[in-house]
């Protein structure tokens, strides 16, 4: 029987960052009810071309194959999206070696990825080229046992080469890109990501393989670290002329003043003042709060003079304050009940 398989929506930079805060910060509860934090990972991502199409899927059920796109199933001639049922329904072959090379012992298998070129659509550089399919992403699932089974794979894209003919390809085939982002600094990420998408929006890397000129739409990044390869944590990041969609573009960061704000933070927030503030307010989880204002306006109060001569403000070094004091707070916490 057919069944859709939808593939997940990617979110953008800072709902990546809030997921993986909210995984690894909160870990439970001790005998005593209270909470246990930890520290935040660094985690290598990988980036690839998001290409500007329609997005498309061809599923293995059993012995049989089908088509999909974003939201149902395809079936020619009824029901097609831009051509490509039409794609699926002439090569079958072609589709059923497909699946042989991607994952020959796995019977249900899903391949996604992006229907694009042709008049597809419109001011992008892969406009105009021969319609192709550019598989991004490859799903195995399993239900021969009690427990479902499913998992992302990552297939080496020379092995795709042969189906280019086809006008098949991998997106690993053009080019790609790494980063290793510090999720307790993801701000220091941030002007690497700006700078490689705007690469990508000036020259498409794919109109640019098929010898062609034009804009690209921007970079797809899925976790490569052991334990952050869940679609829950990749991101997209369009470049500015495909902002009208409702990704939010990503600031530039000034990174002498970030540095500052660093360095500043490291002179006022010292252990001395983290325990003259523990004198003045509980150490229970209620107090947080508390904890963090009396941080906050003591380093106000003295440091102001300091703050004026590196030409900083409170909105500035603000919630780097917190942030320390919070993560500070915890650890002493975490400390008091033997962890």
């Amino acid at each position: 029987m057919k069944k859709f398989k939808e593939f997940p929506k990617i979110g953008q930079f800072r709902q990546t960052i809030k997921s993986i805060t909210d995984r690894v910060r909160y870990k439970g509860k001790d005998e005593n009810e209270n909470p246990i934090f930890a520290k935040l990972p660094t985690v290598k991502f990988e980036g690839t071309v998001k290409l500007h199409g329609t997005n498309a899927g061809i599923i293995k059920s059993g012995t049989t194959h089908y088509c999909q796109s974003r939201n149902e199933i395809l079936n020619y001639p009824q029901k097609d999206n831009a051509g490509f049922a039409l794609f699926v329904y002439r090569i079958p072959e072609v589709i059923n070696e497909l699946f042989k090379t991607i994952a020959e012992n796995n019977e249900n298998v899903s391949i996604y990825g992006e229907w694009c070129g042709g008049n597809i659509q419109k001011g992008v550089g892969i406009n105009g080229l021969e319609k192709m399919f550019v598989i991004f992403a490859v799903k195995v699932e399993d239900f021969s046992t009690d427990e479902y089974f499913s998992k992302w794979i990552d297939i080496n894209p020379q092995i795709i080469e042969q189906f280019n003919k086809d006008n098949i390809y991998h997106i690993k085939q053009f080019p790609h890109y790494e980063i290793e982002i510090d999720f307790n600094n993801p701000a220091e990420s941030q002007n690497k990501l700006i700078e490689l998408t705007n690469s990508v929006e000036k020259q498409c890397p794919v109109a640019k393989y098929f010898g062609k000129e034009g804009v690209g739409e921007g970079i797809v990044w899925k976790g490569i670290t052991l334990g952050w390869t869940s679609s829950r944590y990749w991101f997209k990041v369009k470049g500015e002329k495909h902002s009208t969609t409702k990704v939010k573009k990503l600031a530039n960061i000034d990174t002498e003043k970030l540095e500052n704000v660093k360095k500043f933070v490291e002179y006022a927030v010292t252990e001395n003042r983290l325990n003259q503030a523990l004198e003045n307010v509980v150490l229970d989880i209620k107090k947080i709060g508390e904890f963090i204002r009396w941080i906050l306006n003591d380093v106000m109060k003295e440091e102001s003079d300091t703050m004026a001569n590196n030409n900083l403000t409170k909105q500035d070094v603000g919630g780097t304050i917190a942030k320390v004091a919070k993560e500070w707070f915890f650890k002493k916490i975490n400390e008091e009940v033997g962890l």
